[in-house]
């Protein structure tokens, strides 16, 4: 067996539906009918293009204990991962408590959502307890990984992992 990282995501449009005799509703949106997602892992000895997975470096966690990191301003985008060219997968989640030091969460939650940026592009926003899975598989230019409030400066504790 080879190291690997498994992942999965899914997704289902849901419409609701007002009261009709007296019911309302969700179901899933007519024009889809279904829902949508995958899984798959990244893992050594993949090639074109090739991956490691060696967990020798791994970012957001050492020994078992986490370091979340903070984002604390919508004024500029706050580091995440300085260069992502050879991380073979990143997951990003909100934690949805503000920000207390690199080990522990404050007690305060927040529903503050945060931008997740792929150098200078947006590429989702995550609410509390969502998250956002990038399987690089090393294939990106020299590239920072980073997150930005969509409002205010009180800090935000995301949990990232990250490893090539």
């Amino acid at each position: 067996m080879a190291n690997r990282v498994n992942f999965s995501v899914s997704c289902t449009p849901v419409v609701s539906v007002g009261a009709s005799e007296n019911v309302a509703v969700d179901t899933i949106a007519k024009d889809m009918q279904k829902s949508l997602g995958g899984s798959g892992e990244v893992q050594s000895g993949e090639t074109s293009p090739s991956v490691t997975v060696d967990f020798t470096t791994t970012t957001g966690y050492s020994s078992n204990t986490v370091a979340y990191q903070q984002i604390n301003t919508n004024a500029t985008t706050s580091e995440i991962i300085a260069d992502a060219s050879s991380t073979d997968f990143i997951c990003i989640r909100h934690t949805g408590f503000e920000y207390s030091t690199a080990t522990a969460l404050s007690s305060t939650s927040t529903t503050m959502a945060v931008d997740i940026y792929v150098g200078s592009q947006c590429v989702g926003a995550i609410r509390p307890n969502e998250a956002i899975v990038l399987p690089l598989r090393g294939k990106t230019t020299a590239v920072a990984i980073g997150g930005r409030l969509q409002s205010g400066t009180t800090g935000v504790a995301l949990e990232v992992f990250a490893t090539t």
